[in-house]
């Protein structure tokens, strides 16, 4: 392709049920710092041609892309540097803030033509011809609660969406997780299912 940001076009479009169970369990889990421990710790199970990194230290956590040695770098591995971290940030910003930024983002690649689409996208500074390819994350986003990773997998269930059958039981236990946390709209959905008469919610027939 000549779209030298086909990644980022690609990464917007990429659901977490792509990657099945793993997808869940990345949507699925409670803080930043969980969902990167686990993306690193499964991520073979998405390829065996990379592998992720953490590395952290006092200002953030960065996560790298690491080619294997005896695999090396093809000439499609821009684009799947560029896919993989848009893929993250938006599945971050559905769980956690429709704006969130990494501190910054690091390419090995060169820069290419269109480099304001990469600022506009990661709504950070992307650096280019860098040692290693990483996201690197803000610490004092690492720990905070993600109740929409919750509520969103609820919606999933509720709706049927992303190759799930719908569920209102399943729907039901991620609604109520949510809705512990402070999310709105898990609570009014729970709510609604109250109000409906679902026999799975506690206290319906009160």
């Amino acid at each position: 392709t000549r779209d030298d940001v086909f990644g980022l076009h690609f990464g917007e479009r990429i659901h977490p049920t792509t990657f099945h169970a793993l997808g869940l369990a990345l949507l699925s889990s409670s803080t930043i710092r969980a969902f990167c421990d686990r993306l690193a710790r499964y991520y073979t199970f998405i390829t065996s041609n990379e592998v992720i990194v953490l590395y952290e230290n006092d200002e953030s956590l960065q996560l790298q892309l690491i080619p294997k040695p005896e695999v090396g770098v093809s000439a499609i591995y821009p684009y799947l540097a560029q896919g993989s971290f848009a893929t993250y940030i938006a599945w971050l910003r559905s769980m956690y803030q429709w704006d969130y930024a990494p501190a910054k983002v690091s390419f090995s690649f060169p820069q290419p033509k269109n480099i304001q689409a990469y600022t506009d996208y990661f709504h950070a500074d992307c650096q280019f011809n860098c040692e290693v390819d990483a996201l690197h994350l803000v610490k004092s986003d690492l720990e905070v609660r993600l109740p929409a990773a919750n509520a969103e997998l609820a919606r999933m269930h509720d709706e049927g969406e992303g190759g799930l059958p719908v569920s209102k039981e399943k729907a039901r236990v991620w609604y109520e997780k949510a809705a512990e946390q402070g999310e709105p709209m898990a609570q009014v959905n729970l709510g609604f299912m109250h109000d409906h008469g679902h026999p799975f919610v506690e206290g319906w027939q009160d």
